[in-house]
């Protein structure tokens, strides 16, 4: 599965059989990042794509030592229910 980043959208994304899932964010402050929404159509819901897109986002956030912020529920789940995510929790 390719999971792409556009930088300048700041989304993440999952085009598969003419459908997109998408992992929304922005940039707030230098070392800010905000994911502010997750969305997976029904029709490739149940297969993991949300959290293929949500740990990329995060994967990033350790990468490039951000602080994290979310307003989304599915993110703060799979952040909190991620042990090797354990480092951005305190950063919050």
């Amino acid at each position: 599965m390719e999971i792409e980043h556009d930088e300048q959208r700041g989304r993440f994304f999952i085009e598969k059989d003419g459908h997109l899932s998408i992992l929304h964010y922005r940039m707030e402050d230098e070392g800010l990042i905000h994911f502010t929404s997750t969305f997976v159509p029904p029709a490739l819901r149940g297969r993991g794509y949300g959290a293929f897109l949500v740990k990329a986002g995060l994967d990033l956030a350790m990468e490039r030592n951000y602080r994290v912020r979310s307003s989304c529920w599915f993110v703060d789940e799979v952040l909190e229910r991620s042990p090797e995510y354990a480092e951005l929790l305190k950063r919050r």
